[in-house]
């Protein structure tokens, strides 16, 4: 038939991915909108992440499970026990602090760390140490860049603060053009100055 015709001859048309959307009153989920959004200008420049540091966390917190595991399930009755409790309990306490201490003061505010970019022009072995911070009831939002590289980060970062009320609109829609085009000229910033 005509219709079937009509229809079978219209190329599928894909829906636009809906904008996002945050309650503005939450402080916490405006910035992580922002900073999922950073992310995503960061690996649109062609900087893929780092997981190592993820995965370093993944294993020790798969160990002290492991550990806690045996602490339960070892089949030695108390107070037969008691120094394999004492150890697992000392072992699963260092793992802990070391986990604790990775996310206090090795990670801090940081939301992405990645390989040099991925092309091949691009010569520097560099990658990205990008970080973001927003203070209580603050309305700003600073994010910074600087080398992956730890003994790098004593170089000044190039920082960028810009006010939420310019990546929402009243009903909380995120605009993410506002966020790429900052993180855009960070990059290109960056790029330049690793270039020099």
């Amino acid at each position: 038939t005509m219709a079937s015709v009509t229809s079978s001859s219209q190329a599928p048309v894909s829906a636009a991915p809906a904008p996002r959307k945050v309650a503005l009153e939450d402080q916490s989920a405006v910035k992580r909108a922002i900073d999922e959004c950073v992310i995503k200008s960061v690996f649109m420049a062609g900087y893929p992440e780092d997981h190592s540091m993820s995965d370093y966390k993944i294993a020790i917190g798969f160990l002290s499970c492991a550990i806690a595991l045996v602490a339960q399930f070892y089949p030695l009755p108390f107070p037969d026990n008691k120094w394999l409790l004492a150890t697992c309990c000392t072992l699963y306490f260092i793992g802990s602090g070391v986990l604790q201490f990775m996310v206090t003061y090795i990670e801090k505010d940081t939301i992405m760390i990645t390989h040099p970019k991925s092309d091949p022009q691009w010569l520097s072995p560099l990658g990205l140490h990008v970080s973001s911070r927003m203070p209580l009831h603050d309305e700003m939002y600073t994010v910074s860049i600087t080398s992956s590289r730890s003994a790098a980060h004593h170089t000044t970062p190039i920082e960028r603060s810009f006010s939420v009320g310019t990546c929402f609109d009243s009903n909380g829609v995120l605009h993410e053009d506002v966020i790429e085009k900052h993180i855009a000229m960070m990059i290109r910033d960056f790029e330049v100055k690793k270039t020099k």
